[in-house]
C-alpha cells in the first residue's frame, strides 16, 4: 500500500549505471531511507525500464508490448457491461 508523504529529492545513481536490478536499486534506496515506499505505478515503470535494459527506446519490443497491454486495459475498463 502506498502512502502520501512529502517528497524529498534523493540522488541515487540510475540502476543502469551500476548494473542493478529494480529490486536491488530499491534496496539501496531503502538502506538510505527506510521509509521509502514507491507506489505500484512507479515500481511498474522501474521494472519496465529494467526489462528494456535501461534504454529509452519507443521502438523497443518490450515497450511496444507494454503499450498494447495498456491500451487493452483502458478499453476494457471503459467498456459498459449491462
Amino acid at each position: 500500500m502506498s502512502r502520501i508523504s512529502t517528497a524529498k529529492p534523493v540522488s541515487v545513481p540510475s540502476p543502469s549505471s551500476r548494473g542493478l536490478s529494480a529490486d536491488a536499486a530499491l534496496s539501496l534506496i531503502r538502506a538510505a531511507r527506510p521509509s521509502a515506499d514507491p507506489n505500484e505505478g512507479f515500481r511498474a515503470q522501474l521494472d519496465l525500464f529494467g526489462d528494456m535494459r535501461c534504454s529509452l527506446d519507443a521502438q523497443h519490443p518490450v515497450y511496444r508490448m507494454w503499450c498494447l497491454e495498456e491500451v487493452g486495459e483502458q478499453s476494457t475498463s471503459n467498456a459498459r457491461w449491462w
